[in-house]
C-alpha cells in the first residue's frame, strides 16, 4: 500500500522521505492557505525535499478555467498531479485533460458512482474521502470491485482518515494507497 502525506510541512515530508516510505504528497487549497505561502512557494519546497509526485488542487468553477489552471500547474513541474473535484464541470475538464495525457487525481469522492464517472473521464487516481462517506468500508469495497471488474488503470488513494483503525481497514481492504495528515503520520 502506498503512503502519501497530506501536508505542506516540509519536516514531516522529509521524515517520510528519509524513512523510505513516502510515495507522494497531497495538498489542497486549505493546506496551502494555512501554510501562509503562495501555492508556487509551497509546491517548490515540497518538490525540493522529496522525489515523488505532489498533488495540487484546482479551485476554478468552470471546466475551461479548470483546464487553464491544470495547464499552469503542469508547466510548473512534471511531477504535479492535478486534483480535480468530481463535479459536472470537473468531469468535463478531466475528459479533455486525460486525452492530452495529463495525470489527474479525482477528488471529493463520496460514492461509487463518482468513482466510476472519474475513471470513465480518465482519472489516474481516485481520492475518496473516508470520513465523509455514510458506509466507508462498503463504498471502498465497491470502488475496488469497479476498478477490477472493468479493468480501469486507476489507483485509489484514500483520504480523510482520522485514526490508525481506519488506516488498518484500508490496508485490509487492499486499497492502493492512503494519504495521511501530519498528526496521523
Amino acid at each position: 500500500m502506498e503512503i502519501w502525506l497530506d501536508t505542506t510541512d516540509t519536516k514531516t515530508i522529509q521524515l517520510g522521505h528519509k524513512l523510505g516510505i513516502l510515495s507522494g504528497v497531497t495538498t489542497n487549497p486549505s493546506l496551502i492557505s494555512n501554510s501562509e505561502q503562495t501555492l508556487e512557494d509551497a509546491l517548490s519546497e515540497i518538490l525540493k525535499v522529496q522525489s515523488g509526485p505532489v498533488t495540487a488542487q484546482v479551485t476554478a468553477p468552470s471546466h475551461a478555467e479548470i483546464i487553464e489552471q491544470t495547464e499552469t500547474l503542469r508547466e510548473f513541474s512534471e511531477r504535479i498531479i492535478v486534483k480535480i473535484p468530481v463535479t459536472q464541470e470537473g468531469l468535463q475538464a478531466m475528459a479533455s485533460l486525460s486525452h492530452l495525457q495529463f495525470t489527474i487525481m479525482a477528488t471529493a469522492i463520496f460514492s461509487t458512482s463518482q468513482a466510476l464517472f472519474a475513471c470513465r473521464a480518465g482519472a489516474k487516481y481516485l481520492a475518496p474521502y473516508f470520513s465523509r462517506m455514510d458506509t466507508p468500508l462498503d463504498t471502498l469495497e465497491s470502488i475496488l470491485f469497479i476498478l477490477e471488474r472493468y479493468g480501469f488503470d486507476t489507483k485509489m488513494v484514500v483520504a480523510s482518515l482520522h485514526d490508525l483503525g481506519e488506516v488498518q481497514d484500508c490496508l485490509e481492504l487492499g486499497v492502493d494507497g492512503v494519504t495521511l495528515k501530519k498528526d496521523l503520520f
